[in-house]
């Protein structure tokens, strides 16, 4: 329960001029006077930040679905307002922990001000007192239901538990006045460092009454603490607990006794958490004295280990008591991903289900009851408790399954940790003499992690070589022993040329003609649609194509009266089944070539409708857009990658960029297609966990699509049905189910992008929401594959907020020269992976990818914050390719950030306008300035002539080097 060390008996010091001050203020801090030579210091200290990182990361993630599940999704009762309050308090209480640590990791220096000071110690003493009232609130409430069931059936109302549940607050709050009126910054003479602790000097000016004031309050408060905020709760756990396992085993509720060391379990952990830190804080009350003078610095390391120990517990809350029952590992394994994959995605858990996962006691796993005796009257039978004890193997899978999750969440928190360091700490690994030109530790950890990813994209390149090799060894595919394959081409208002372009080259795919189908589904079935149906049919009128406009689709009400009745007069018998369906399907499963044009639903809705309509009469399913154009290897080349081998579930294939030429933004976005398949994809796929097979150019094994197909097109997130990220949730999906995802680069499209600035940011837009949307879905399942899906995961992840920060810190608090180095060493960057790329691919014009990287800082980045916030937003996405598209708001974000960009420019060249520049390291910089800046223009001269002299006029001549024909 203990925040400040004057709280628990390690006070902070009297007043802000008195040398006896401690050096922190906090009990995590409490560590830092002693010196860090000491090696076991540092391995306590190491230990220490690890455990609140975790304690700060499952605190948050856990209480926090705990208050969406508890709080929005279930049924309103006595037991979930007081899972709700205490997943509240503890999820208050951990998300101050960055705060914390900061000051922890700086020796107990405070640099957030007097106002977070008293703002963070106030919100921190409220919860973690609330949630010790809490849990001994809940422990009287279960022992209640238990030994008066009666009268809890009759008066334990949810307005009787609201008025009850004000008590721990209130209580909580008067034990908190002393840190809401005498806890604030203090200024440390000699030092200058400022602590956020305790201020006694408005009492008195004397030191030595000062002293005495000092001791006589903080060791009364260090009692009262003990006393009512540790010793009374627990005593009353403990009472109530003993009162509980008493009636159970007399009645013989549970035969076996392992309810009873159960109960004794959690009650132990509990006081294994907080015991030691309540017995050193009230050894430090008794040497409080000493401690204001600056010593007991043994007392400082040990408060500083079981400190965190005790934080732990804050985060242990939402899941210990509820997996520590008789079903413990079945709950574990299975209960804890279901609900957080229905928290992000699907919809609420059942009630009884989630209820539990905010207990702080296990009275509601262990007795089986709601609120009434009626239900601890019946004990689950000992042949049933049999049947729930999973068989050895399958216990062995679960708990190497529980060790992955283990590792995997460490492993992620370890990059998480080490790259907030490595920015944080800013550590210069090399530096001039006046620290002009410096490379730091967090340049090499970005520069380490490209040099990784070329080489594991480049040896991929090179297993796919050989994989072709192998594949022509072995001759032609045996048009008998094909695996069957359907094409689906999801439609919506496309630009009759593209779609044309697309139909001919499905025409065109080099694979035997008996094996595969070609299903393309129109979004739309009103007369301005139909344009897209007729063409089908043109394109493939040898093919005796099938067309059916259909007027509902498989998610749309349908009226039955619409459709016709069976009989005449006054009885008459409806048709159960939808007819437009039937038809559809038969179709589908009947002849090769069929267009269907439904109602209006979305690119999620079409491709529904197609996976539905095949059901199981194909072996692999092939994902196309109206707007691609398909190499006529592509099909070719990806089912090969399925079938040599068994465990890839999906597989996707290199998408190029058909418009190359239409403009700037056109020519840099085919740039940028070519690394993100062929460096970035390509890495993942040596893994075999490509995070996301592209809509134009995938192909999925049927029989696994088909399992997840309800729970792909039903996902929801917080609440609202998700309409687009199709493709990358195919892809988790698949992820999830424990099979490899994989990338060729031999099987090639090539699909339409944006050529207008403002249609490629709302198309970054709608990506990046599915991205951020995604990632939380594929962090469930980063144990069932390689580590390196979590690293980059976590890399990519942090990635733009770091960049962000960056470029706001250089613009409002670095100097012109140091805004110019980052500039240039993004640039150097950029340009070195343009060269990397532009040797793979053989192909110098590559270079020019690094004029990508200021549309990224200018355009995407501010895209991807406004993604952030607008995630819950759903629809199509983009307009039509026959519309113009007219949506502005993706420029509101590029507005504000140009303005804060600005604001920043302006106040840094306005302090060094009036600095004074005739210092020997000020002359440097000078130097380094002017010829930075002459670098850096002449890069941009050099490199855009480049693009005029050899993109806009000689590619023009030459275009079709970028097409396929077909």
């Amino acid at each position: 329960m203990e925040q400040l060390e004057g709280q628990n008996g390690f006070p902070p010091g009297a007043g802000g001029a008195d040398r006896m001050q401690l050096n922190s203020s906090l009990p995590m801090n409490a560590s830092a006077g002693v010196q860090a030579a000491s090696a076991g210091y540092v391995v306590l200290d190491v230990f220490s930040y690890l455990v609140l990182a975790v304690t700060f990361v499952l605190g948050v993630l856990g209480n926090g679905l705990v208050i969406w599940v508890a709080g929005f999704r279930m049924t309103r009762t006595v037991t979930t307002i007081c899972y709700l309050n205490l997943a509240v308090a503890d999820f208050c209480f951990t998300s101050t922990l960055p705060f914390l640590t900061v000051s922890k990791a700086m020796g107990g220096h405070w640099p957030f001000g007097w106002f977070l000071c008293k703002f963070i110690f106030t919100i921190v003493d409220i919860n973690l007192f609330g949630s010790v009232f809490l849990i001994a609130l809940i422990a009287l409430d279960r022992c209640i239901c238990v030994l008066h069931p009666v009268w809890a059936q009759n008066h334990r109302t949810i307005g009787l538990a609201k008025r009850v549940i004000l008590g721990p607050w209130i209580c909580a709050l008067l034990l908190t006045l002393p840190v809401i009126i005498r806890v604030t910054t203090v200024t440390m003479r000699g030092t200058g460092r400022t602590a956020c602790t305790f201020d006694f000097s408005p009492w008195t000016r004397d030191p030595a009454e000062k002293m005495k004031v000092s001791v006589t309050m903080l060791t009364v408060r260090g009692i009262i603490r003990f006393v009512v905020g540790f010793s009374m709760p627990m005593s009353i756990v403990a009472v109530c607990y003993g009162l509980i396992a008493t009636k159970i085993h007399k009645q013989g509720l549970i035969r076996s006794s392992r309810p009873l060391r159960v109960l004794s379990f959690v009650v132990a952990a509990f006081f294994l958490c907080w015991f030691p830190y309540q017995v050193v804080a009230l050894i430090g009350t008794i040497r409080v004295r000493d401690l204001l003078r600056g010593m007991g610095s043994d007392l400082r390391v040990a408060v500083s280990v079981t400190s965190s120990l005790a934080f732990f517990n804050s985060c242990l809350n939402p899941m210990l008591y509820v997996f520590m029952g008789q079903d413990f590992r079945e709950r574990l394994i299975h209960s804890l991903p279901a609900s957080l994959e229905r928290a992000l995605s699907e919809d609420a858990a059942q009630p009884s289900s989630t209820a539990t996962n905010s207990s702080s006691l296990p009275a509601e796993v262990e007795l089986q009851a709601k609120s009434s005796v009626a239900r601890l009257a019946r004990p689950a039978s000992l042949a049933q408790l049999q049947q729930d004890v999973p068989k050895p193997n399958a216990a062995a899978r679960r708990c190497s399954g529980l060790a992955r999750r283990v590792l995997t969440i460490a492993f992620a928190l370890l990059i998480l940790g080490l790259m907030t360091w490595a920015y944080a700490a800013g550590v210069p690994l090399a530096s001039d003499r006046y620290g002009l030109l410096a490379f730091g530790l967090y340049g090499a950890f970005l520069s380490a992690h490209l040099v990784a990813q070329s080489l594991f994209a480049y040896l991929e390149h090179r297993r796919v070589a050989a994989a072709a090799r192998r594949a022509a060894a072995r001759g032609p595919l045996d048009a008998a022993t094909a695996r069957s394959v359907a094409l689906t081409i999801s439609a919506y208002q496309e630009d009759p040329a593209y779609l044309r372009q697309c139909l001919t080259s499905a025409r065109a795919l080099l694979y035997p003609r008996a094996r595969l189908r070609v299903l393309m589904v129109v979004d739309g079935n009103r007369a301005e649609d139909l344009y897209m149906v007729d063409m089908f049919r043109e394109v493939f009128a040898d093919e005796d194509p099938a067309t059916y406009v259909w007027d509902g689709n498989y998610h749309q009400p349908w009226e039955p009266a619409a459709a016709g009745a069976v009989g005449t007069g006054a009885y008459r018998e409806v048709e159960a089944e939808d007819p437009g369906r039937l038809a559809v399907e038969a179709l589908v499963r009947t002849r090769r070539c069929v267009c269907v044009a439904q109602r209006w639903g979305g690119k999620r809705e079409v491709m529904y409708t197609a996976f539905k309509a095949l059901g199981d009469s194909v072996d692999y399913v092939q994902v196309c857009d109206s707007d691609t154009r398909l190499d006529p290897l592509a099909l070719l080349e990806l089912v090969r990658v399925l079938d040599e081998d068994p465990r890839v579930g999906a597989v996707g294939g290199d998408v190029r960029i058909l418009n190359p030429l239409d403009s700037w933004v056109s020519f840099l976005s085919s740039l940028r297609y070519w690394v993100a398949f062929n460096v970035e994809r390509a890495c993942q796929s040596y893994f075999h966990c490509v995070s996301c097979i592209s809509g134009p150019l995938g192909l999925y094994r049927n029989n696994l699509l088909q399992q997840f197909l309800e729970a792909w097109y039903n996902q929801k997130f917080l609440g609202t049905h998700c309409t687009f990220g199709d493709d990358r949730h195919l892809t988790n999906r698949m992820l999830s189910m424990g099979y490899a995802t994989k990338y060729t680069s031999r099987s090639r499209c090539y699909s339409e992008t944006p050529s207008s600035f403002l249609r490629w940011l709302s198309q970054q837009t709608r990506w990046s929401k599915s991205y951020f949307r995604e990632w939380l879905y594929n962090a469930l399942w980063w144990h069932r594959h390689h580590a390196w899906m979590t690293y980059e995961a976590v890399v990519s992840g942090l990635f733009p907020f770091f960049v962000a920060a960056t470029v706001l810190r250089l613009f409002y608090a670095g100097r012109p020269w140091a805004l110019l180095w980052v500039l240039l060493c993004v640039q150097g960057v950029a340009l070195a992976k343009a060269a990397f790329a532009a040797w793979l691919r053989g192909c110098l014009r590559m270079v020019l990818l690094s004029l990508y990287a200021p549309l990224y800082m200018c355009g995407l980045l501010p895209a991807k914050f406004l993604a952030l916030v607008t995630m819950n937003q759903s629809g199509w996405g983009t307009s039509g390719r026959r519309k113009l598209a007219a949506n502005y708001v993706p420029l509101l974000p590029l507005a504000l950030w140009a303005l804060l960009l600005l604001g920043g420019l302006v106040r840094s060249v306005a302090q060094e306008a009036r600095a004074d520049w005739c210092s020997p390291s000020r002359v440097a910089e000078a130097y380094h300035l002017a010829a930075g800046a002459g670098a850096y223009l002449g890069y941009w001269v050099v490199m855009l002539t480049l693009y005029w002299v050899g993109v806009r006029r000689l590619c023009r001549r030459r275009s079709g080097g970028y097409r396929v024909q077909v």
